[in-house]
């Protein structure tokens, strides 16, 4: 092949691999729109759900002996990447429990590829699963995750 020739075939082939980012930039766009929309509905949830977990508070029996901070086990939620091409996003997240995470706390992971990245460090995991990948998938993630959280509280 001649030199002419290689440089037209690099040429395009970085043409494509333009037309590749593009549509890799095009589908965030949309997500982020699509995100963006739900983020008011989201809000208002959370406040309602607040409400009513404040409202609900006082009405439950005291505990017998409250455990101090020292000797309470936690569980301690995760949300992350279910797939790459995150920047350092989990990476922070890592960082932050091996600064603040004490031996006993549990890990419950949401976002296949963190609990990855989790795993290969060494860190046990209590629990995971994947992480929605669309605004829609939302509620189908957490499901999952509140029946364990109820599971475990309701063992103590």
């Amino acid at each position: 092949m001649t030199r002419l020739a290689e440089i037209q075939a690099r040429i395009g082939a970085m043409d494509d691999l333009r037309d590749v980012v593009g549509a890799m930039r095009s589908l965030a766009g949309i997500r982020m729109l699509e995100a963006q929309r739900a983020l008011s509905g989201v809000r208002c949830h959370a406040d309602a759900i607040a409400g009513a977990i404040a409202d609900t508070l006082p009405l439950l029996p005291e505990p017998e002996r409250r455990r101090t901070d020292a000797e309470a086990r936690r569980i301690l939620v995760l949300c992350m990447a279910e797939h790459g091409f995150v920047g350092g996003f989990n990476e922070r997240l890592i960082e932050e429990i091996e600064r603040d995470a004490r031996a006993d706390d549990m890990l419950f992971v949401l976002g296949s590829r963190g609990a990855a990245s989790l795993l290969e460090r060494g860190r046990r995991l209590a629990w995971t699963h994947p992480m929605a990948t669309r605004g829609r998938a939302a509620a189908a993630a957490v499901q999952p995750l509140s029946a364990e959280l109820y599971r475990r509280i309701g063992r103590g």
